[in-house]
């Protein structure tokens, strides 16, 4: 989990969202310059073109300053119900948008997100962490675990953008889907 905050006097790189080599004339253009960490500006997006694909062919892509947030749905399912088995082929991440198909597309070929959101749900610092915490705050809360539960899914609905809340909202129901929880 990174220490950086909003006081750190570090911060992350931007992206040329269109690519340099590809759009000279915006290089120096401050709306083509969007806040991007390190790892998806630089591993992963790299100089992909959102507007065309590997193909050359036209496609529509997300606008980073849109101020009006797409509808987007995340959910999580499960190939096993073994969790020392699980990982990031066994968990399915799914990212949706009824408004927005062919942005999501490209978003998710752009930054291999799904591929990535799977990753943290296996990892120690995001699934297993948040499925310890509902199986073990129980105890200590004098909760069942379903009402531990409940109130993880809220306190993650309502701070959606803070630590990775939403997709430990959509891990959460995906257990409790799959009767692991």
């Amino acid at each position: 989990m990174p220490l950086d905050g909003e006081f750190d006097p570090t911060r992350d790189a931007f992206d040329h969202y269109l690519p340099k080599g590809t759009y000279p004339f915006n290089a120096l253009n401050l709306k083509n310059l969007a806040p991007s960490c390190n790892k998806c500006n630089s591993g992963h997006k790299l100089a992909q073109d959102p507007l065309h694909d590997q193909h050359n062919q036209r496609r529509r892509a997300f606008y980073p300053f849109s101020t009006s947030p797409p509808d987007i749905t995340v959910s999580v399912s499960f190939t096993t119900n073994d969790w020392t088995r699980r990982t990031k082929e066994t968990v399915h991440v799914q990212i949706d948008s009824s408004a927005f198909l062919e942005e999501v597309a490209t978003w998710k070929e752009l930054f291999g997100i799904e591929r990535r959101y799977a990753s943290k749900c296996c990892s120690k610092n995001g699934g297993v962490d948040w499925q310890n915490r509902v199986l073990n705050e129980c105890i200590t809360f004098k909760l069942t675990p379903r009402e531990m539960l409940e109130a993880e899914l809220a306190s993650a609905a309502n701070a959606p953008w803070a630590q990775c809340n939403f997709l430990k909202k959509a891990f959460l129901e995906g257990l409790d889907r799959s009767g692991l929880i």
